[in-house]
């Protein structure tokens, strides 16, 4: 255990979030959030409970300056990729999980093997370049210390092949995110998060074969993790983590070229307490960042509205999305973004998976927020992405160790009432990850049916 004039948008295909890897243990006394690093086994954690006595966010679509919300302000040479490594198609060696949920079909029910190595993978990523996916994840083949950025091309038929490594440099390789330009893939990470870390970034052809002689820095200022990644038509916004005497968001756009344009970062949200794990998507007019904030006594869900020259349109710190929550993702419905977070109001091992829109103008439509899995399962780190106008959540679930999904409509309708099983096959599944091309969303995530984290995906017709 992340919303200005612009040219046209672009389609929102080229949009892809993704859940954070750590799971938080945050105290109610407003200290230091302490990440801990689940490696490739399980861990049971005896965990606190939250204070559940915490009253929801009033959304006033006003945006009086009474209400709980903050009003927004209107105010180089390249390397192949290897041709060695064999073409997998789809495992059929385990149970199936049933294909058929209401309006859509999991084509893979068994899942697409992508990187199968009798070791330990973990974060991954995935988005969609115009002609095949390209999933990105931290590959421990050469140590579960020293884990390496690694990539393989899933085409549209669900067949995976050309993986590459996209770093020669030392030093741990962890969180990666990826996003498309509409002719390579920028890919950026964590590296060496456990003592001075630093993000770093690889461009990627739509062919899959890693361009430059190196990696690039994207911000060297130490401390820092959890990157995300979008792009608005012209440039890449990366948003991480950055810690100092707190814990806060920062951000620089990128351009196609590789070329940093916000040296020093933005500072996105450096307020009092802390705030983690941004997720970031592009709305056509304008990006949207959110994290999970500890400036109340429990965690919560804040966001802000960016545009595509890196300025803030909302007041510094951002706005309530939610009074508790954490991890968020977010993606763009073509018409408004949808912020998706675990709830853990009613303690760390009874989590819910709920959501909300929020519009162009800074402004959360849905007030509770929208209940998408409110069981007793503890559902966790939720992903989403957007195809047209259809929502698609994807999350793990610790009671079976397995995924689940659910859609909603741009409206904010829940199109499923019951969670559908996304994966059943036998060892835990999780850290999801979506992206989508025309018409089909794909899924990927680590995958312990054969002992240690491998990566599995499958695709789904909305």
């Amino acid at each position: 255990m992340q919303l200005v004039a612009r040219p046209p948008p672009i389609s929102p295909r080229y949009f892809v979030c993704r859940p954070k890897p750590h799971l938080y243990f945050l105290s109610v006394f407003g200290v230091d959030s302490v990440p801990v690093d689940l490696g490739v086994d399980s861990v049971v954690v005896d965990a606190p409970v939250v204070d559940t006595a915490v009253d929801a966010p009033v959304v006033d679509t006003a945006l009086d300056t009474a209400s709980d919300l903050i009003s927004p302000d209107s105010t180089a040479d390249s390397v192949s990729p290897d041709s060695g490594v064999d073409t997998l198609s789809a495992d059929t060696s385990v149970d199936s999980v049933s294909p058929d949920y209401s309006g859509g079909q999991i084509i893979d029910p068994t899942g697409i093997p992508i990187s199968t190595g009798n070791w330990g993978h973990a974060e991954l990523a995935v988005a969609w370049g115009g002609t095949s996916f390209l999933a990105v994840w931290g590959d421990q083949r050469a140590g579960a210390s020293a884990p390496v950025i690694y990539g393989k091309r899933i085409d549209a038929a669900g067949v995976a092949s050309g993986e590459v490594s996209l770093s020669s440099n030392a030093g741990a390789q962890t969180e990666p995110a990826i996003a498309f330009d509409g002719t390579n893939y920028l890919v950026t990470w964590a590296q060496d998060i456990t003592t001075n870390g630093n993000i770093y970034a690889r461009r990627v052809s739509q062919s899959g074969t890693v361009l430059g002689t190196s990696e690039f820095l994207v911000s060297s200022s130490g401390s820092t993790s959890a990157p995300d990644i979008a792009f608005d038509g012209t440039n890449f916004l990366v948003v991480w983590t950055q810690v100092g005497s707190g814990s806060d968001i920062y951000a620089a756009r990128v351009s196609p070229a590789g070329v940093v344009l916000d040296s020093g970062g933005i500072a996105v949200a450096s307020i009092p307490f802390d705030q983690f794990d941004p997720a970031v998507a592009w709305g056509g007019t304008q990006y949207f960042v959110t994290w999970t904030d500890l400036r109340t006594p429990t965690a919560g869900i804040y966001g802000t509205r960016i545009d595509a020259n890196g300025a803030l349109l909302d007041t510094a710190g951002g706005f309530a999305i939610s009074a508790t929550g954490e991890r968020p993702a977010v993606a763009y419905n073509g018409a408004h973004f949808f912020v998706a977070w675990g709830d853990v109001s009613k303690g760390f091992l009874d989590a819910d998976i709920r959501g909300a829109r929020v519009d162009a103008l800074g402004h959360v439509l849905d007030s509770p927020a929208i209940a998408i899995a409110t069981g007793t399962t503890n559902d966790l780190s939720p992903a989403v992405d957007a195809l047209a106008s259809t929502v698609l959540l994807v999350w793990h679930r610790t009671g079976d160790g397995n995924l689940y999904g659910a859609r909603v409509a741009q409206d904010g309708t829940l199109l499923d009432s019951s969670a559908f099983a996304v994966s059943t096959a036998v060892g835990a599944q999780d850290w999801p990850a979506i992206a989508h091309d025309d018409t089909q969303f794909f899924v990927a995530w680590n995958d312990a049916r054969n002992g240690p984290f491998q990566i599995y995906g499958t695709r789904l017709i909305p």
